[in-house]
């Protein structure tokens, strides 16, 4: 493995500048002879050296130095860092680029009580949900972008959801929508919440007003991007925040927009 070592002379006022010269040349020689670096330099009007040293690991080099220089006691080593080649970078870049292709992102997960919406109002439903999601996230409605979106509905008996302890009340709706952190303003996410308690509300057969509002609960959480993995990888999502900063979301990209951004949405309704 390739190495960039750097060390930093502590001489000022303890060795006369003939010492420092003598030590120096023979510091030079002992890395040379011990440590073969692949290159050696001097950084101009500084006490700096740097070297490209090939070994086997970081620790290895670290308790090499300590054991072969015999001027350790006038030198600091500042910095031992891994390098690779820029080609290796780039493969690695390609790589993330698959991950987040293939990725899964953003995440809806909603649950609902089993009764007010048929296999037909679900339909009419959920994928409504994953397009007013991208509207407010600015990505364009298109195939590829809708593969990088799930929604999971999950269905609860009537028994098992209670309100105040009891089974008996009107269904109440559950959103959970994980996106990448830092992706929504505020505007967005209270332009997220308005237009899926509209959604379901629709779906539902209800008038959209705040009292059934209140069953609707959407929760918007920010991932960061060290804590969502894809196929035993985490940087995929990479690709996935370059690919939404550069993104067009023109009418022409996105098409009709599922609502206004002021004006409440009138969506077609569901089957009866």
């Amino acid at each position: 493995m390739l190495f960039y070592l750097q060390m930093l002379w502590k001489i000022e006022g303890r060795l006369t500048l003939d010492q420092v010269w003598d030590l120096q040349l023979e510091e030079a020689r002992t890395v040379a002879a011990e440590v073969r670096p692949i290159g050696m330099y001097e950084v101009a009007g500084q006490r700096r050296v740097i070297a490209l040293v090939e070994w086997d690991s970081a620790e290895e080099l670290d308790r090499t130095l300590l054991g072969r220089l015999p001027l350790r006691e006038y030198l600091e080593i500042e910095a031992i860092w891994p390098l690779r080649t820029f080609e290796s970078f780039l493969e690695d870049c390609k790589e993330s680029a698959t991950y987040g292709r293939e990725g899964t992102m953003p995440l809806i997960d909603f649950s609902y009580r089993a009764g007010p919406l048929s296999d037909d109002r679900l339909d009419w439903l959920l994928p409504r949900l994953t397009k007013t999601l991208m509207w407010w996230e600015k990505v364009p409605d298109t195939e590829r972008a809708r593969a990088s979106s799930m929604i999971w509905a999950q269905e609860f008996p009537a028994g098992r959801t209670l309100v105040g302890g009891s089974v008996e009340h009107d269904p109440y709706y559950r959103i959970d929508v994980k996106i990448p952190a830092n992706r929504l303003d505020d505007h967005a996410r209270a332009g997220i919440v308005r237009d899926f308690t509209t959604l379901v509300l629709t779906a539902e057969g209800s008038p959209v007003d705040s009292s059934r509002a209140r069953r609707v609960r959407v929760l918007i959480r920010d991932v960061p991007a060290d804590s969502w993995g894809v196929s035993g990888h985490r940087d995929w999502l990479r690709d996935y925040t370059s690919a939404l900063d550069e993104i067009s979301a023109g009418p022409a990209d996105v098409g009709p927009a599922p609502h206004s951004a002021t004006v409440p949405p009138t969506p077609d309704l569901p089957p009866a």
